[in-house]
């Protein structure tokens, strides 16, 4: 299984995942441009989608830029360069239906992402032992430690909920270091 996160996406081309083969042309899959060089997810983050390969897809970075966060099909149908035989296309190689794109929803996330509870000075945890420990920069680990963290790219979530759940000593739930409130 191949993990995107540690890829160059420019060097997938002579690599054929376990889900899809991707196109070897490199041609965007929304606009058919030949200049689909960025690995695009079809469901974004931000509605359930995974890293898995069947959720990611070639793009040229503006349709990539363009779709951002938005729901796919409704993106997709919007624009003018929509294809019907190229959106079957899309649908296939991600092994979803007409049905399934139409049901999507956005995965509620809060607004902030909050360690304060968890740390706390008692735990003599600086920032950059903190930087060592989970790869993040020392701005992002400041913001989460003060709980001011706008939410971000779920990796990051997910290292700070790993931070939080050692400081704590226990297994934290995401839920637990989201709030809401300004």
């Amino acid at each position: 299984m191949i993990d995107p996160t540690t890829i160059n996406p420019l060097a997938l081309p002579s690599i054929v995942t376990e889900n899809q083969t991707l196109n070897l042309s490199q041609s965007c899959v929304y606009c058919n441009s030949r200049c689909g060089s960025e690995l695009e997810h079809f469901i974004p983050r931000a509605w359930g989608g995974t890293d898995k390969n069947s959720n990611l897809l070639w793009a040229c970075s503006e349709c990539n830029l363009s779709k951002s966060n938005h729901h796919p099909g409704k993106w997709y149908k919007a624009q003018p360069f929509c294809c019907p035989s190229r959106w079957e296309s899309i649908l296939v190689s991600t092994g979803l239906t007409e049905d399934e794109i139409d049901a999507l929803q956005p995965t509620v996330c809060p607004k902030y992402v909050d360690l304060s509870p968890y740390w706390t000075d008692d735990k003599q945890l600086s920032i950059q032992k903190a930087k060592d420990k989970t790869g993040l920069d020392k701005r992002t680990l400041s913001a989460a430690k003060k709980g001011q963290l706008d939410r971000g790219q779920f990796e990051t979530l997910y290292k700070l909920r790993d931070l939080a759940s050692e400081l704590a000593g226990r297994p934290l739930s995401l839920e637990e270091i989201f709030r809401d409130d300004d």
